[in-house]
């Protein structure tokens, strides 16, 4: 059976930049939403590098 995209996925390891922005969406309480925009503007970066991390995320869906 060949890999597909989802296992290449969850074979990789989260970098560092990745694992900060999953602990931040982590801290967002159960219900609440927060936009990149925000999340971004929590780690001082922008919302485009945040969307890339949370697609790349392995822990979903317990890390939305």
């Amino acid at each position: 059976m060949a890999n597909t995209n989802e296992e290449k996925k969850r074979k990789r390891e989260p970098t560092e930049f990745e694992e900060r922005v999953y602990n931040v969406v982590k801290r967002i309480p159960k219900g609440n939403v927060a936009s990149y925009g925000v999340v971004a503007d929590h780690l001082g970066t922008c919302p485009r590098a945040i969307g890339g991390a949370m697609r790349r995320n392995p822990y979903a869906p317990a890390v939305p």
